[in-house]
């Protein structure tokens, strides 16, 4: 430590030098980024080629979707934060499972659904 016990604006902490969890970090977020720029290039297309809807509705349902995420995002931190005392592991998890179970859900459905179905 510099003189006078503070430490320097932009230098690193012991545990950040060592490289605590830095990595899983950066191979968690390099995950959940590429799973969400997947599903956001490839959902309305996978909505109107393969389930017949219009363009405009494959797109509003994606929107949908985004606007869900971004409704959720504060409760989420707020589970997290009071009930799970800042676990953000097991939140993560469920978040994972509701994914992928959603997901395929989604590849399950036979061409022509109504689009309610999907906005549930």
């Amino acid at each position: 430590m510099p003189e006078g016990g503070r430490r320097q604006f932009g230098a690193p902490t012991a545990s950040e030098r060592t490289g605590s969890g830095i990595g899983r970090l950066l191979l968690t977020g390099f995950l959940f980024g590429g799973a969400f720029f997947t599903f956001t290039g490839y959902l309305t297309l996978y909505l109107h080629e393969r389930l017949g809807y219009p363009p405009v509705l494959a797109g509003s349902l994606l929107a949908l979707a985004h606007g869900a995420a971004a409704a959720c995002r504060v409760p989420y931190g707020w589970v997290s934060d009071r009930w799970l005392r800042g676990e953000r592991r097991v939140l993560l998890r469920g978040m994972m499972v509701v994914a992928i179970s959603a997901l395929l859900a989604l590849v399950l459905l036979p061409p022509g659904t109504p689009a309610p179905v999907l906005a549930t």
